[in-house]
């Protein structure tokens, strides 16, 4: 498998049950996670190569991925069932943070149904690839819930664009954080109070 044609001849596609592997003439499907230990064993024994082999294999092939659609990103997320349509439409939302021009963003998503029908595990799925640090700050603010008095004082002054505010009860959402919806930032002017102590 160290040759450089069959090197050259890797491609991965995301099915609805696994990763497909072309490799050449071979084909090889993994049911198990890519990245993992168990998935290099899974490839080895699938193409008949050895371990270090597969390892090779399946960093190239993820070398150049990216999803072809809309459909093969929601594969990306096996964890949440059904729902298709749910979390593409969230995807889709989510990531326009990440367009260049404002303009195109979309700045907010309700998610709405009864109780105990997966509303948290649906949107923690979704915003997990999102919680990591960008220049040290944290992309994802979480909060069961907020007041308008801890936004001001939280984020006055502070940039919040591209950051993605996840709050679980919307219900009585502060107005303050629809001027940061729009805006992106949050200028107020704050009255602080002294307390001076005196000794006698």
């Amino acid at each position: 498998m160290s040759r450089g044609s069959d090197l050259a001849a890797i491609t991965v596609r995301l099915e609805r049950d696994g990763w497909l592997f072309q490799v050449g003439e071979k084909r090889a499907k993994l049911l198990s996670d890519p990245l993992s230990l168990d998935g290099d064993a899974e490839l080895a024994d699938a193409l008949g190569i050895s371990i270090g082999d597969a390892w090779k294999i399946k960093t190239l092939a993820f070398k150049d991925y990216w999803p072809k659609d809309l459909q093969e990103v929601r594969r990306l997320f096996p964890n949440i069932v059904s729902e298709d349509l749910n979390v593409q439409l969230l995807i889709l939302s989510l990531f326009s943070t990440k367009l260049k021009d404002p303009q195109y963003r979309i700045w907010g998503v309700i998610v709405e149904s009864s109780n105990s029908a997966g509303k948290s595990h649906l949107i923690k799925e979704v915003i997990r690839p999102l919680r990591s640090l960008e220049n040290g700050e944290e992309l994802v603010l979480e909060f069961s819930r907020l007041t308008g008095a801890y936004l001001e004082r939280k984020f006055r002054n502070a940039d919040l664009d591209r950051r993605i505010i996840f709050i679980q009860e919307t219900e009585n959402t502060p107005s303050q954080l629809h001027i940061v919806l729009s805006e992106g930032k949050l200028k107020i002017g704050i009255v602080e109070r002294e307390w001076k102590v005196h000794a006698d």
